[in-house]
């Protein structure tokens, strides 16, 4: 099993590291696409040879790591998903090799044997991420349907009980069909 870092990278890489990381994936190939997100959704992953460590010597030492980067849909907010709220401050998500991270305040250490895969999108479900096949999305603000399945605003809700809720999406107008008679 490995640990992994899921959130916004800005709060795992600090300082200067921060920096070299910005440059990094500001030069990427696939950085800006034409829907403006980070590979259509499925995110980009990019190489990185960053310092680990001081050895003996006192010289650096260093390693390299693949991470996965998404646009966080909409820019910065809260994604609740999988039990954790990640905080968004740079309008990004992430998936790090734990040994990468300076800290996890702000996101989350899930283990798995597999990576994690985010997904991202300006359509609902805006965020889905998938940890060993347990495929979850963030639902806040929203409702399924009991009528038709879809999702729908809260505040689109025509009813609500706790047996379930019906959208806008199944709610017949009956004026609306007298008239077209």
């Amino acid at each position: 099993m490995s640990q992994w870092y899921i959130g916004d990278p800005c709060y795992a890489i600090k300082g200067e590291r921060w920096d070299e990381f910005c440059k990094i994936l500001f030069t990427h190939p696939e950085y800006h696409n034409k829907l403006d997100t980070l590979g259509d959704g499925e995110g980009i992953e990019m190489q990185w040879k960053y310092s680990s460590h001081l050895n003996e010597e006192l010289e650096e030492v260093f390693a390299e790591a693949t991470l996965y980067i998404y646009d966080s849909p909409f820019g910065d907010g809260v994604w609740n998903i999988h039990g954790h709220k990640l905080g968004v401050d740079a309008g990004l998500l992430s998936v790090l090799p734990i040994e990468v991270c300076d800290s996890t305040d702000g996101g989350a250490v899930v283990e798995s044997k597999f990576r994690p895969v985010f997904a991202t999108s300006e359509q609902f479900p805006h965020v889905q991420l998938d940890i060993a096949g347990d495929i979850q999305q963030d639902t806040s603000g929203h409702l399924e349907c009991s009528e038709c399945g879809e999702w729908v605003l809260e505040t689109s809700v025509i009813w609500s009980n706790h047996q379930g809720a019906v959208g806008d999406c199944c709610y017949e107008d009956e004026e609306g069909d007298e008239d077209d008679e």
